[in-house]
């Protein structure tokens, strides 16, 4: 939890307060206006797969290997 921001300042009892989206492709704590995927929490917490994510986000960056991790990532 600590290396997403917005969770880390939630207390223990709001960060419980989430549901499952009805598809299942992510985790929504509505109080908070926070939605969150296993994508987003993969890359907040290991840097490769964060990575690799900026890589195809950014051709671009690739090339220079210039990439930095997003704004909600705490690093």
């Amino acid at each position: 939890m600590d290396e997403v921001p917005s969770l880390r300042e939630m207390d223990r009892e709001e960060r419980g307060c989430f549901e499952l989206d009805e598809d299942g492709s992510f985790l929504d704590w509505s109080a908070a206006d926070l939605h969150l995927g296993a994508s987003q929490l993969l890359q907040a917490v290991d840097l490769s797969y964060l990575a690799g994510v900026e890589i195809r986000r950014c051709p671009a960056s690739a090339a220079t290997g210039a990439w930095s991790s997003p704004d909600w990532v705490d690093r």
